[in-house]
């Protein structure tokens, strides 16, 4: 999810997975969007007007689990804050590359991550030359390895100890 400001620049906000809901902000409070979006690999949505969600959320058996929903992604872009206020930049691409890893993983020891440098200096609110680095460091670690465009998880489990301090 990608935000744009009239002046020029944009962040991407964050990343969403297979089974996300997208758009549900401005679609229940009739609002504009806050973001736009991107794919990153081929996939399938289904689109929901602004009235049909709203009707679909009344039901007593959706609205619990869609509140619950809300409040994990709440406290997930209380944590990117607070690591992009706090941590330096090899630990948020760290963390960042771990959570991709577990939102892509078939393989829990080795994911592709299809996802531009650019994108995820963004992401972590970093330069790309940082990021460059952080993966640099990374990879000599043994703990990734970069192609063109994708980041391959090559240790996860010391990957995560990195992004864990």
């Amino acid at each position: 999810m990608v935000r744009s400001e009239a002046a020029g620049g944009q962040a991407v906000l964050t990343v969403r997975y297979a089974g996300d809901i997208i758009g549900d902000i401005a679609a229940i409070d009739g609002g504009r969007r806050s973001a736009s979006v991107s794919a990153l690999t081929v996939l399938t949505c289904r689109l929901l007007h602004g009235p049909d969600l709203r009707r679909f959320l009344e039901r007593r058996e959706v609205a619990a689990g869609f509140t619950r929903y809300a409040f994990s992604r709440l406290r997930e872009s209380d944590s990117q804050r607070t690591e992009l206020a706090v941590l330096p930049v090899l630990q948020r691409v760290a963390r960042a590359l771990v959570r991709l890893h577990v939102a892509a993983a078939i393989d829990p020891g080795r994911t592709t991550i299809d996802l531009p440098q650019q994108d995820l200096a963004e992401l972590i609110g970093a330069s790309r030359n940082a990021v460059v680095l952080a993966l640099g460091v990374l990879r000599a670690e043994r703990l990734i390895d970069t192609g063109r465009r994708c980041v391959t998880i090559v240790d996860a489990g010391g990957l995560r100890r990195r992004a864990n301090g």
